[in-house]
């Protein structure tokens, strides 16, 4: 066994288990982008072909700040996965190059 191969095992099991993390945390956040009309939010999402539009409340209200501040954790941890998926790509190329 290599020591670089080892090193890209362990690697790779990190990357995965972090890809797990990111991806339950996206199944507790709402699966909806938000759009701002006047002064009132709302969650948009697909169904299929529909667009469905939710309404969630004024954008000075409590509920409004804590919808924003949902999305943009969502949005974060999306990006992570996204890099996540890209990193693990590459290190399963180089695990496939190697004679394990």
């Amino acid at each position: 066994m290599s020591v670089v191969g080892g090193i890209l095992r362990e690697e790779r099991d990190r990357l995965e288990a972090q890809l797990l993390k990111y991806e339950n945390k996206l199944l507790s956040l709402p699966n909806a982008t938000i759009k701002k009309r006047d002064k009132y939010l709302y969650y948009v999402r697909r169904q299929g072909k529909k667009i469905l539009t939710e309404y969630i409340g004024e954008l000075s209200s409590e509920k409004a700040k804590k919808a924003m501040e949902r999305d943009s954790e969502r949005k974060k941890y999306k990006q992570r996965k996204k890099t996540t998926l890209s990193e693990l790509k590459e290190v399963r190329r180089l695990l496939g190059k190697r004679a394990i």
